[in-house]
């Protein structure tokens, strides 16, 4: 896992969960925004999606590893939307950020 730079997010990371949908395994890369919302994308998967915090587990969010954990805590249980992100101009820099890994 490593942090990246998204313009305008608090936080943004890149990971690798190593499980085997593809050859490269499955990357992914997120972005929380300071209006509380995180956007993420599964390259691998071809899934994208956001989901918005509430304010008290917003401020939990402090690293790459909470982000990456509510990420797939959200992604796991289905609770995400998609499409219409509300920060769809930083997705083609998440997408590549995550076929690098």
């Amino acid at each position: 896992m490593s942090r990246i730079h998204i313009p305008g997010a608090a936080v943004a990371a890149r990971w690798n969960t190593h499980r085997r949908y593809d050859i490269a395994g499955r990357r992914m890369a997120a972005a929380f925004f300071p209006d509380r919302t995180v956007l993420f994308v599964d390259v691998d998967r071809g899934i994208e999606g956001w989901f918005r915090l509430d304010a008290d587990l917003a401020s939990l969010v402090y690293d790459d590893q909470d982000l990456r954990a509510e990420v797939m805590r959200c992604y796991g249980r289905g609770d995400y939307r998609e499409p219409n992100h509300p920060h769809y101009d930083t997705l083609p820099a998440l997408q590549a950020s995550a076929k690098e890994l």
